[in-house]
C-alpha cells in the first residue's frame, strides 16, 4: 500500500488487510515488550514510554498534513478518549489479572460491538452474523482451554479488561462513522488517550515501581521499534481500517491477535500447543470469514 492510498477511506478489501497486518502485530507485540521487561521497566511503565516517544512522531506528522478542523475535535477527543483508553486498560488488565481472564473479558468486545451495529446502526441480527459471533467466542474459549470457569470480574484487572473492550466497541463505534476524519489526527488522538490513561493508571500504582534512568536506558534500543515501527503502525492501521469495516467485523479480524500470540509463544517459549489452541484457531478464522461474507451496513453519519 502506498501512503497516497492510506490517506484515504479503503476499499473493504484493502481494509481487511490493514487491521490483520495490525493484529499480526499486536499478536507478536509481546516479543519485544518482554525485552523491555528484561531490562526493568514494569508493562505499565512500558506501555507509557512507548505512547511518550510515538505521540510526539505522529503529532507533528498530524498537524503538518492537515490542521484539525474545528468541527472535528469533538469526534477527535471521543476517539482518544475511548480507543486510547482501551489501549491502556487492556495493558493495565494483563498486569493486574490472569491472561485468561484478560483475553476472555477484552474479547467479549464483539457482543458489544453486535448490540451497538443493532441498536445504532440498524442493522438486522441475521443468523449469520449471530453465527460469527458464536463461532468467535467459542473459538476464544477453546485457544484458552476452558480454563478459569465463567470469566466473570473478581479484581480490578479484571474489570479494566471488561471496561477496555467496552471502551472499544464504542471507539471503533465512532471512527466508522467518521470517515471523514484524516487518519493520522485519528492516531495522534488515540495516542495521547492512550499515554493519559497509562500514565494516571501507572500514578495510581497499578504499574508497579517506577523504572529507573539505568533501566530505562537499556530498554531503548527496545522502546524505539517497538514506538515506532510496530506502535505507530498497529495504531494507523485500525483507525485506517475501521474507516470501511463495521466495528463487529474490525473485531472479530482482530482476535486474529489471539492466534498469532499463543502460535508465536508456542513456537519460540515453552507454551503449549496442542488439539484446544489449533481448534480454536479454526473457529476464529471461521468466524472471520462468516462475517465476511455479511453485506456491509448502511452507513449513518454521526
Amino acid at each position: 500500500m502506498t501512503c497516497l492510498a492510506l490517506a484515504h477511506p479503503p476499499s473493504a478489501s484493502r481494509a481487511t488487510l490493514g487491521v490483520a497486518a495490525a493484529a499480526l502485530i499486536s499478536g507478536l507485540y509481546w516479543l519485544p515488550l518482554r525485552a523491555v521487561q528484561q531490562a526493568g521497566v514494569a508493562d505499565l511503565w512500558a506501555a507509557v514510554l512507548i505512547a511518550l516517544i510515538a505521540l510526539p512522531v505522529i503529532a507533528v506528522a498530524a498537524f503538518v498534513s492537515q490542521r484539525p478542523r474545528r468541527d472535528d475535535l469533538a469526534s477527535l477527543a471521543l476517539i482518544g478518549i475511548t480507543i486510547g483508553a482501551a489501549f491502556a486498560c487492556y495493558t493495565a488488565s494483563l498486569i493486574l489479572t490472569d491472561v485468561v481472564h484478560a483475553l476472555l473479558l477484552f474479547y467479549i468486545a464483539p457482543a458489544w460491538t453486535t448490540l451497538l451495529e443493532v441498536f445504532v446502526l440498524r442493522r438486522r441480527m441475521t443468523w449469520r452474523r449471530l453465527a460469527a459471533l458464536v463461532l468467535a467466542l467459542v473459538g476464544l474459549w477453546a485457544i484458552l482451554g476452558g480454563k478459569g470457569g465463567l470469566p466473570l470480574p473478581r479484581n480490578a484487572g479484571d474489570w479494566l479488561a471488561l471496561v477496555s473492550g467496552l471502551l472499544w466497541a464504542v471507539g471503533t463505534l465512532v471512527a466508522f462513522r467518521r470517515p471523514g476524519l484524516p487518519t493520522l489526527q485519528q492516531t495522534a488522538a488515540l495516542g495521547l488517550g492512550a499515554l493519559a490513561v497509562s500514565l494516571l493508571l501507572a500514578l495510581f500504582g497499578l504499574g508497579g515501581a517506577l523504572p529507573g534512568g539505568a533501566a530505562v536506558g537499556a530498554a531503548v534500543p527496545w522502546l524505539l521499534p517497538l514506538a515506532l515501527l510496530l506502535t505507530l503502525p498497529m495504531w494507523f492501521l485500525t483507525l485506517w481500517g475501521v474507516k470501511a469495516l463495521t466495528p463487529t467485523r474490525t473485531t472479530l479480524i482482530f482476535m486474529l491477535e489471539v492466534c498469532v500470540g499463543v502460535s508465536s509463544a508456542a513456537i519460540l517459549t515453552d507454551e503449549p500447543f496442542g488439539w484446544h489452541e489449533a481448534l480454536g484457531m479454526v473457529l476464529v478464522l471461521a468466524a472471520a470469514g462468516v462475517e465476511l461474507l455479511e453485506p456491509p451496513p448502511k452507513r449513518i453519519a454521526a
